[in-house]
């Protein structure tokens, strides 16, 4: 999982058994946020993509970061910036194809102050294929990005004209560009409602494209929200559309969209998934009574009618019950999310399976986390859940909450039939704030120091380190007659990995030394690398 932390970039990566095996962070000069994460099919290799404060412009510019999992608490392979120079440009969406070639969409701005869908891809050793920029009067905003044999698929949302249905307040539609990999012209496909807003929230194939010579595009689905004026004020309700293909099965089209929820409440839309034949399931929230509760429905693939639901979920000590994604394993789904605002604060995973026509419950079960008895909960703004169901029947639902100034996550597991087998936890991140500690695992570290990257450098490089138990930890550099030139760590830390960016800009070329100095209790660690600065 990505995000960051003292804002900056940062990674997670645990085993089945909830035993850490990467933490890494990158430092920038300002703020940075990962956004969005993959791993190839072994778990080797980890591609993140945000986007960081470039103190130089003054803007936000696009990073994308590539690292290896080497059984040691991993390092950095290579990482890679791209910007204008017009404002911010930021990505959300980050995805690879079967040769590790990387695809990233997001948005970047143009002189007039306008954005506009960006999309890049790299090969594996972080060298630019190409970047494709789709532009038409407005904004455009690029959210998410996948990939099959032949095609890349980049979707969001785009400005439409000012209409009266609408007034003066500027209205959104869906957008799905899709290009060629091998021939990179953009082919738009546009869900057009005038007078409403429709934002994507969830983006899947529905249906892989069969390998065919030429090659055909795959189906596409999405969950959303609509937005639109009723009577005098507006309304959201849940927004899902299906993408077919054409009759030469060359481009997207739109098959359907539809809506559903109830005036005048917000009822969201938040994740979809298929079934085995490509019907959507989608859930969400909606008011139900007086408070929020989940809500699961089916749709038909060809013609966007209901199947079955809503299926509910309502805590029943009260407050507000918001689901955030859906997952299928065979006939067998996972919902989570989260309730806030009753008596306690949870996250909250549902698991059940449909045996045609009934809908049968597994299970549902909930956890507490730890901050949510300090109150501070109450300070996260956003929150949000994704469930996986893994071959053995175990589920795992990673929880997080977060604002402006706060954030906390925790990773929980349950077995079969719902039992917890394990929880991590992450605290909140707040100055002045003091909590219970962080419960996680770290397996079997050991005390190193690698080789900086890049070497020789100029001016920045990145130093990466583990150690293997909570230590007081200091990282110096030092010039070629031991005088000391900077100081990168000096403070405890927990056992794990961790990188720090060394910027030499203001110092002579030469060689310089980098010494790792770990202490916990009567055990001492100590080791030295050498760097070259080459200006």
């Amino acid at each position: 999982m990505t995000g960051e932390v003292d804002n900056n970039f940062a990674i997670w990566k645990y085993n089945s058994l909830g035993y850490q095996l990467m933490y890494m962070t990158y430092l920038n000069d300002g703020t940075s946020k990962g956004m969005d994460i993959v791993a190839n099919n072994t778990g080797s290799i980890v591609y993140t993509a945000g986007y960081f404060y470039n103190s130089t412009s003054g803007n936000y510019d696009i990073q994308i970061l590539k690292y290896q999992d080497d059984g040691l608490g991993g390092f950095l392979v290579w990482h890679r910036e791209y910007g204008s120079s017009f404002g911010d440009d930021k990505t959300y969406g980050i995805t690879i194809d079967a040769d590790e070639n990387i695809y990233v969409c997001g948005y970047v701005s143009n002189f007039d102050l306008t954005t506009d869908y960006i999309t890049l891809k790299y090969n594996s050793a972080g060298v630019m294929i190409w970047d494709r920029k789709y532009e038409i009067p407005g904004n455009e905003v690029a959210t998410d990005i996948l990939v099959d044999n032949a095609h890349v698929y980049v979707m969001g949302y785009k400005d439409e004209p000012v209409s009266g249905l609408s007034g003066s307040v500027p209205t959104k539609d869906v957008m799905l560009v899709t290009y060629l990999m091998s021939n990179p012209v953009a082919v738009p496909t546009i869900v057009e409602l005038p007078g409403s807003t429709e934002i994507p929230t969830s983006f899947i194939i529905s249906e892989l494209a069969d390998n065919t010579i030429p090659p055909t595009v795959s189906k596409m689905a999405i969950s959303g929200i609509l937005d639109r004026i009723v009577g005098r004020s507006w309304d959201k309700n849940y927004f899902i559309a299906h993408f077919d293909r054409n009759p030469a099965g060359n481009e997207n089209i739109v098959e359907w969209h539809t809506n559903w929820g109830g005036y005048p409440y917000d009822d969201i839309g938040t994740g979809i998934t298929s079934d085995n034949s490509g019907n959507l399931v989608v859930t969400g929230y909606f008011r139900n009574n007086t408070n929020d509760d989940f809500g699961t429905l089916k749709f038909d693939k060809e013609n966007g009618n209901i199947m079955w639901g809503a299926i509910t979920y309502g805590d029943p000590l009260g407050g507000n019950d918001r689901a955030s994604s859906v997952f299928r394993y065979g006939n067998t789904y996972a919902i989570s999310g989260y309730s806030q605002f009753s008596s306690t604060n949870l996250f909250v995973t549902k698991k059940f399976t449909e045996m045609s026509p009934d809908i049968l419950e597994i299970w549902s079960n909930y956890y507490e986390p730890d901050v949510s008895r300090n109150a501070d909960w109450q300070y996260c703004t956003e929150f949000s859940t994704d469930s996986y169901i893994l071959h053995d029947s175990s589920v795992v639902t990673f929880g997080s909450g977060w604002s402006e100034d706060v954030s906390a996550f925790a990773i929980i597991k349950y077995d079969s039939v719902g039992n917890i087998i394990y929880n991590i936890e992450q605290n909140l991140d707040r100055p002045g704030f003091t909590s219970s500690n962080v419960k996680q695992k770290t397996e079997n570290l050991n005390f190193g120091l690698r080789q900086n990257y890049p070497n020789p450098f100029n001016p920045v490089t990145m130093i990466t380190y583990s150690i293997p138990e909570q230590s007081f930890v200091t990282l110096k550099v030092y010039d070629i007659l031991g005088r000391e030139v900077a100081e990168l760590i000096n403070g405890q830390q927990n056992a794990g990995s961790y990188s720090e960016r060394f910027d030499g800009s203001k110092l002579a070329s030469g060689m310089y030394i980098y010494k790792l100095t770990a202490v916990s209790g009567n055990n001492r660690y100590e080791k030295i690398n050498k760097m070259t600065l080459i200006k």
